[in-house]
């Protein structure tokens, strides 16, 4: 199904597909798409830098054989909790096949963010290594990593907010004949990840006077950013 997508003000048209290809029958998705590359890039970044926090690239790699497969349960579990309504029976009992078909949508970031912290606490306590400053490494990734993931839900037509009336309004057709024009969230949040990343590499790290700062920064950055898009978000 293809949705079109209008910024009037700026005079852009997009024809969007929620599936970029398919593999052996199976639908691929551009929101997968665009995570994994997302991703990728976090994890090709942070081992380029990681040498300036006294941590090598050997390190992120043994620690993402561990830390991918639990955020993925992260992602779904810290969904399920907070939605559990949605996977009950009429009688009340859940309904467990519906819980673990993540390819039917429902994750949430902060369960990955959850589980990545335990992952790299154990971790280091058992390589020896130093939490903060692995961590100082890691936000780099993750600033990198959400704000290239929104453009999944651009490409899912989701993660918008209430009406507005500004140039740079979003207008979505409910039907053939009607719309409506909201603010484009999902790029609030990636734009503030960028400023955010940019801010981490060219402030904060250069004037880091303790291990754990950038961590520190990163929690009030994309908090307060949540803060206020969240307040927006209407679906």
């Amino acid at each position: 199904m293809t949705n079109i997508v209008t910024f009037p003000g700026l005079g852009l048209e997009f024809h969007l597909d929620r599936v970029a290809f398919s593999l052996f029958g199976h639908p691929v998705y551009w929101y997968g798409v665009i995570i994994g590359c997302g991703f990728l890039l976090a994890v090709l970044l942070c081992c380029r830098w990681a040498p300036r926090f006294g941590v090598n690239s050997d390190q992120i790699m043994d620690l993402l054989i561990f830390a991918v497969p639990l955020s993925v349960v992260g992602l779904r579990v810290y969904y399920v909790l907070f939605y559990l309504d949605l996977y009950r029976e009429a009688d009340g009992s859940l309904n467990w096949g519906a819980i673990f078909r993540i390819t039917d949508g429902g994750l949430a970031i902060y369960g990955a963010i959850i589980s990545s912290v335990i992952v790299l606490l154990i971790f280091c306590k058992v390589r020896n290594i130093n939490f903060l400053a692995f961590a100082d490494v890691g936000v780099h990734g993750l600033f990198i990593g959400q704000l290239i993931g929104r453009w999944g839900n651009f490409m899912n037509v989701e993660a918008y907010g209430s009406a507005t009336t500004l140039p740079w309004r979003m207008r979505l057709w409910t039907s053939a004949t009607e719309y409506i024009e909201v603010h484009p969230t999902f790029f609030y949040e990636s734009l503030w990840n960028l400023i955010g990343l940019l801010l981490i590499l060219l402030v904060v790290s250069k004037a880091r006077r303790f291990d754990g700062e950038n961590t520190w920064f990163y929690f009030l950055w994309y908090g307060l950013g949540r803060f206020w898009i969240e307040g927006l978000r209407t679906d």
